[in-house]
């Protein structure tokens, strides 16, 4: 049997999650969890004490995360695959934030279409990078307030 995907999504907008999510479950064939974190806190819990396949990541991070906690889960974390959704850019500088982070792919909330299949070659290329695939996790450094 098929291992679900392991979906960690962060999005301080619950309903824009509940959203994608339901979009990405009627939209595909995929089998998968989601944990939805909205704080820093919380995506550093989440982070620490699960395993995942894919972050989904929605971009811009006003309020809560910051671009250092993107690079921490890209350092940390190189097999896990990550996609930015934004609704806030305009494409042009959607693009350029997934240049600049190293994402695996973006798609524009208004036009989720791409979603299913962005989701699957983003885990299936990390598998066939040769990294094993959410089997292990790494600590993050401890949190200084």
């Amino acid at each position: 049997m098929k291992q679900a995907i392991r979906i960690l999504m962060i999005e301080e907008n619950k309903e824009d999650a509940a959203y994608v999510l339901t979009f990405l479950r009627k939209r595909s064939d995929m089998d998968f969890t989601s944990t939805l974190v909205c704080t820093e806190k919380e995506f550093e819990s989440a982070f620490r004490q699960a395993e995942f396949d894919i972050l989904l990541c929605n971009y811009p991070l006003p309020r809560l995360l910051s671009q250092e906690v993107i690079e921490i889960a890209r350092i940390k974390r190189p097999d896990l695959a990550f996609i930015i959704i934004s609704g806030a850019l305009l494409e042009e500088e959607v693009i350029q934030v997934y240049v600049e982070t190293g994402a695996d792919n973006y798609v524009m909330k208004d036009n989720l279409v791409r979603l299913p299949s962005a989701v699957k070659k983003a885990v299936e290329a990390k598998k066939q990078q040769g990294y094993p695939v959410a089997n292990y996790r790494i600590p993050l450094p401890p949190r200084v307030d």
